[in-house]
């Protein structure tokens, strides 16, 4: 199952160079679809996908993040999309364990998998997860991005019944 990826951008042409590199090399992508939201700069006329499927959207202003992401997933016909900001990247095999993740059957309602963005902000980021080997690649991924214990815990167990015990 291959997986369509969703970027919506806003004057983001630093970036681009650096977000196509990265979904060249990622493995599973199907298609991108690039969703201009009324930039002023050249966001879009760079993009440059030779070995991937390429969709550009512009609108004529900016809507709003959730808005642009809802119109670009209005029409996307995928069983997997991943929202990507465009100044974030993929590692080659960063897709491989969510979209197997997703396709187990002790999975088949999941309706999202997302990573706390740290990058934004945030002093601290608890991940729980139940699955052994899933609380090791959360492990192996904060670790190459280089998030260390004072940023991250990552723990065992069910994060619903782990939600009633937390406090802040």
């Amino acid at each position: 199952m291959k997986v369509a990826v969703l970027v919506v951008g806003y004057n983001c042409e630093p970036y681009v160079e650096r977000l196509c590199a990265s979904l060249q090399r990622a493995t599973g992508i199907w298609r991108v679809y690039f969703w201009d939201n009324g930039s002023s700069d050249d966001s879009a006329a760079d993009l440059s996908l030779p070995s991937v499927d390429l969709v550009v959207h512009r609108n004529a202003v900016n809507r709003g993040f959730a808005a642009a992401c809802n119109q670009g997933a209005a029409g996307l016909r995928s069983n997997l999309i991943l929202f990507l900001n465009p100044d974030t990247r993929l590692f080659d095999d960063s897709l491989a364990a969510p979209v197997k993740l997703l396709q187990h059957e002790d999975h088949a309602r999941t309706g999202i998998v997302g990573i706390e963005a740290l990058s934004r902000g945030a002093k601290r980021a608890v991940f729980i997860e139940r699955n052994g080997k899933q609380v090791a690649l959360i492990r192996r991924n904060l670790s190459r991005l280089e998030f260390g214990p004072e940023q991250t815990s990552v723990r065992g167990g069910d994060a619903f019944v782990w939600s009633h015990h937390f406090v802040p």
